[in-house]
């Protein structure tokens, strides 16, 4: 009994829990691109300042850096969804599995790149 109202509540919830992802996502990219024409604007810093800046907020956030040159800055972040863990109990579990197999081998990484 407990199973079957779990796996029922699991994908609404699962569903409700991606868009607000989703949406967190937005606000997510928004605050980055706010430090980072912040920095650009800042006059009083050097060119090797910015880019430090911009190194140790990648850093401090959890992406490792793929490219490092003197003018740009990569970093990449696999980011695990937990709105998908949650509808892939939904689906007697079998969901997660699926979605653990593409985290780990078919996603992506969220990947900022900055030019300083």
């Amino acid at each position: 009994m407990s199973l079957a109202v779990l796996v029922w509540f699991a994908i609404p919830i699962g569903i409700y829990t991606i868009l607000f992802e989703k949406k967190s996502r937005t606000k997510y990219d928004s605050l980055f691109e706010d430090f980072y024409q912040k920095t650009i604007n800042n006059e009083k810093l050097s060119q090797k300042e910015k880019h430090s800046l911009m190194m140790q907020l990648l850093g401090r956030n959890g992406y490792d850096i793929v490219q490092d040159s003197k003018s740009l800055v990569v970093g990449e972040k696999r980011i695990l969804s937990l709105g998908w863990i949650i509808f892939g109990i939904g689906f007697l579990y079998i969901g997660v599995l699926f979605y653990l197999v593409y985290y780990y081998f078919i996603q992506k990484p969220h990947r900022l790149s900055y030019e300083v």
